[in-house]
């Protein structure tokens, strides 16, 4: 719970009502998006076909899932989609259109990800 400064006490998360699309992977965007996801974002996380993150095959299983990925992934609505085709283009349009916030870190495939959605808003 968060208090205000009138003392009345409130459930509302400070980042409620905001939409992040996370775009990376690994480690440094999927942890920043988790936490903004504790503090109530939505939180789509867009994946690669296939495998998806890599870190939902890191380190020990329990029912086929990493324990890693539940601590990584919690909190966040997923999707596959491919942005090297027309049709994940057009989908991520539908998806960047209400969004406010760009995380871009500085590694090869965020940079990626981050000149391909230049791309689409220019358009």
């Amino acid at each position: 719970m968060i208090k205000s400064t009138t003392g009345e006490k409130s459930t509302t998360k400070p980042l409620e009502g905001l939409t992040v699309l996370e775009l990376g992977h690994f480690i440094a965007a999927p942890h920043c998006t988790r936490l903004m996801a504790d503090l109530g974002a939505t939180v789509i996380k867009v994946e690669n076909p296939g495998k998806g993150d890599p870190v939902r095959s890191w380190g020990m299983m329990k029912d086929g899932h990493t324990l890693w990925w539940s601590v990584h992934g919690r909190g966040k609505q997923c999707v596959t989609l491919n942005l090297k085709t027309q049709q994940g283009i057009d989908l991520t349009k539908l998806l960047i259109d209400p969004i406010r916030i760009e995380l871009d870190l500085t590694n090869v495939s965020t940079r990626l990800y981050c000149a391909r959605l230049q791309q689409l808003q220019a358009s």
